[in-house]
């Protein structure tokens, strides 16, 4: 198992003697570094074989005879290998393109952690190990969560970076796009950021003065003006739309990219686009503005927002209902602040290579309260608190990118199950 050897290898759990297949002494000098591309598992080892010290590569396969089924044996790039490791020695004697015969070292995986590991991947559950958690120390979370938390930040500064370059150094325009798309909450985020993209921030710009204006952009290039409108409002919008459309050369949406099916009349997409209309009338300068605010009740104030008159008494353009509140609510306000104001400000000074400023950023998710949502849900059930939206962030990370993936050999609390008893 392949994937159990690489693990082995990484963590150092070797037997106290070693031998190579041909009885020769070997020590470990070195692990090496792992390669997550192609070529061999890992660079720059370093062995003492007999009393020679040797430095290169290692690579490991559950059989022997894998070196050639891989095709290794004809290619460069494993010239450099020093050491093959294998659980089952299935062939005999492998050579290098280069005539030399190749060390192997055959490595048992201990019962214990072959269990551990089956059991783990093989269980039809979001988190596997989820029953098992209690049996590990609290404090042994700390540090994961502190790598996770990392891991998410350093994902979502990766996409960030890549509206950055699109948009060819404009923060304008790629907080735009990313306050849009977390304007979707997670079921419409991807249909609003199309909307953003297909409706540049310079447009935007030239209406801020004009809430109608916005409002026409934003509806019409939704999809939601397409249609013969019959309402006053509407068809205000529509005659707008029309001008702005031809104006800017607009290309619109279909409005059947918005999901409605089990949403909230107080979350459907016209309540979100109408509450965004309003942010976004206001908006000019609302970049450098959350750069310079440090307290997070102040940047709470910036993104607090409601709606235009029409839509206080209206879901749809159809549909007039008596809901009061028409404001963003306060849960809804803290994941704009978790998911838009934090990674783009993180990526922005990662940009800038102010380590001080993205400690800052992150800081306030201490502050924040943490997400409650099913994946956090589920780990307080499991005995993991979340007491933090630092806490709830390094929980998706987990649960995303670890336990959906089957990840358990990379997590640092899969690992430090499969070697119990």
């Amino acid at each position: 198992m392949e994937k159990l050897l690489n693990y082995m290898w990484k963590h150092r759990i070797f037997p106290e003697e070693m031998i190579t297949t041909n009885g020769e002494s070997l020590e470990i000098l070195d692990t090496g570094i792992e390669n997550c591309d192609a070529g061999p598992d890992f660079f720059n080892a370093k062995i003492k074989i007999n009393s020679v010290v040797w430095a290169g590569n290692v690579e490991l396969h559950t059989y022997t005879s894998d070196w050639n089924r891989h095709g290794h044996n004809e290619d460069n790039a494993y010239e450099t290998v020093i050491l093959h490791v294998v659980e089952v020695m299935d062939s005999g004697e492998i050579v290098k393109m280069n005539g030399e015969a190749l060390p192997h070292l055959v490595l048992e995986i201990p019962q214990n952690i072959r269990n551990n590991y089956e059991y783990l991947v093989s269980l039809n559950r979001d988190v596997a190990c989820l029953s098992q958690l209690y049996s590990l120390p609290p404090v042994f979370f700390t540090s994961w969560k502190d790598a996770l938390l990392f891991e998410r930040l350093e994902r979502k500064s990766n996409a960030i970076n890549e509206l950055y370059k699109f948009y060819e150094g404009s923060w304008e325009e790629v907080f735009y796009v990313t306050l849009c798309r977390n304007f979707g909450f997670g079921l419409n985020s991807d249909s609003f950021e199309w909307l953003a993209k297909s409706l540049p921030y310079r447009v935007i710009l030239k209406h801020c003065d004009s809430i109608t204006d916005i409002e026409a952009l934003l509806f019409g290039q939704a999809g939601y003006l397409d249609t013969e409108q019959t309402g006053e409002y509407a068809c205000y919008l529509k005659g707008q739309y029309d001008f702005f459309k031809h104006k800017y050369q607009l290309k619109p949406l279909t409005n059947s990219l918005f999901k409605t099916f089990r949403v909230r009349p107080r979350s459907f997409p016209c309540i979100r686009l109408a509450q965004l209309a309003r942010l976004l009338s206001h908006s000019r300068g609302l970049f450098s503005r959350m750069l310079e605010t440090e307290h997070l009740s102040c940047l709470k104030e910036l993104f607090v927002t409601s709606v235009s008159f029409f839509w206080k008494t209206h879901s749809t353009f159809y549909a007039e209902d008596s809901f009061s509140s028409r404001q963003i609510g306060t849960a809804s306000l803290n994941i704009l602040i978790i998911n838009t104001v934090i990674p783009v400000t993180f990526a922005y000074y990662r940009v800038l290579g102010d380590d001080r400023k993205k400690e800052s950023v992150i800081s306030l998710l201490e502050e924040l309260p943490g997400e409650s949502n099913y994946i956090t849900r589920m780990f307080e059930r499991g005995g993991i608190p979340c007491s933090s939206a630092f806490d709830s962030q390094a929980l998706i990370q987990l649960k995303k990118e670890y336990c959906d993936k089957k990840r358990c050999l990379r997590c640092r609390i899969g690992q430090k199950l499969l070697q119990q008893g």
